[in-house]
């Protein structure tokens, strides 16, 4: 009979940013707090990720200026593909702006951020597992 794990399931995170060092660093820093991350450096990709693993995505973090989309498109493709994942919109606009452009928001993270507020703020957005 197998002995159930004591460690407790990673949290998977779609990181969507242009910025290819953020999103490297981020990954890392993650990676080393238990999540597991999926990037993506453009809307297109972002899409295609969250198509692929619609259902297993336990939250996103979304730049709002991306090459090929803007962040506000985006966001509401997203929420046509999976309408319950957790956004978190990251910008150098200020909050209200963002807000404005990215209703539905479930957080916000002003550019730039530290590796600590980006985790603590994950950890208020995502719910924990059952």
């Amino acid at each position: 009979m197998p002995v159930p794990s004591q460690e407790p399931a990673r949290r998977r995170v779609l990181f969507v940013d242009d910025e290819a060092p953020l999103v490297s660093l981020a990954a890392h820093a993650l990676s080393r707090a238990g999540y597991d991350v999926i990037p993506a450096h453009n809307g297109r990709q972002a899409l295609d990720a969250l198509r692929r693993d619609a259902g297993s995505i336990d939250a996103i973090i979304l730049d709002l200026v991306l090459p090929d989309i803007s962040g506000a498109e985006l966001l509401q493709r997203m929420r046509a593909v999976e309408a319950s994942v957790p956004i978190i919109v990251a910008s150098g606009l200020e909050r209200a702006q963002a807000a404005r452009l990215a209703a539905g928001m479930a957080a916000f993270l002003h550019k730039p951020y530290s590796l600590a507020d980006l985790r603590a703020t994950l950890d208020q957005v995502i719910r924990p597992r059952r």
